[in-house]
């Protein structure tokens, strides 16, 4: 099959943070590997994989956009449309491979200490999860986590972009500097939460949750991915 340029767009921001990845996921695999007893360790590997995690969205979402190394990945002869993509599904990519590498630990961990398999380290969560509808459920869980990984970092780049959109005075007051990322965090704790809500109004857990936050996270997707894009159409306009 002939690579695209989508495709080669895909491997240079892959190949930018390739290393951030890479340590996250280490640092996510050690934290699994603490013991209660030295949760102040732990808390080592947290914060090693959250600064890599924002060198990797640093490097993808604005260094490589909006900074100095711009020019450079600006001219590889994509469309904003590409290059938005492009840099959400690497980034997206990072946080799937950050999660799997904590599941499976936890799920190796567990199992070798007596726990049980990891259908009943999830029952003992509370997600009430049967033997006839486990794998449609988890099946379903997979994916609504896929996709939420993408959409937390498209709503990232939004963040980014939107800020560096801004007139100069704006990113300096309230309005920039403050109320973006408190947005952003905002509206992150409520897709987060969604479960939350269906709890609330009385929802028994089933095969609706993940199709429920499927949904919503698909839309949510496609939403700020054209948003994304208009914002920076708009600004290469301009300048």
């Amino acid at each position: 099959m002939k690579e695209t340029m989508l495709d080669k767009c895909i491997k240079a921001n892959l190949k930018m943070v390739e290393n951030e990845i890479a340590i996250a996921c280490t640092m996510g695999v050690l934290l699994c590997l603490m013991r209660f007893w030295a949760i102040i360790l732990g808390l080592i590997p947290i914060v090693i994989a959250a600064v890599f995690l924002w060198k990797m969205f640093r490097k993808l979402f604005y260094t490589s956009v909006f900074g100095e190394t711009a020019a450079t990945y600006q001219s590889m002869p994509v469309s904003t449309a590409e290059m938005v993509a492009a840099k959400i599904f690497v980034a997206g990519l990072g946080l799937i491979a950050l999660n799997v590498s904590i599941v499976v630990m936890m799920a190796v961990i567990s199992t070798n200490l007596g726990y049980g398999n990891l259908l009943g380290i999830l029952d003992g969560l509370g997600l009430g999860i049967n033997s006839l509808n486990a794998g449609y459920i988890l099946s379903l869980e997979f994916i609504a986590v896929v996709i939420e990984c993408f959409w937390q970092a498209a709503l990232i780049f939004l963040a980014v972009v939107i800020f560096n959109t801004l007139p100069e005075h704006s990113r300096k007051g309230f309005g920039g500097g403050v109320l973006v990322p408190v947005a952003a965090v905002g509206i992150n704790y409520l897709f987060m939460n969604i479960s939350s809500a269906l709890e609330f109004i009385g929802l028994p857990y089933g095969i609706l949750y993940p199709l429920i936050g499927i949904t919503i996270g698909a839309v949510t997707l496609v939403i700020i991915f054209r948003l994304t894009v208009k914002l920076l159409e708009e600004r290469y306009e301009l300048n």
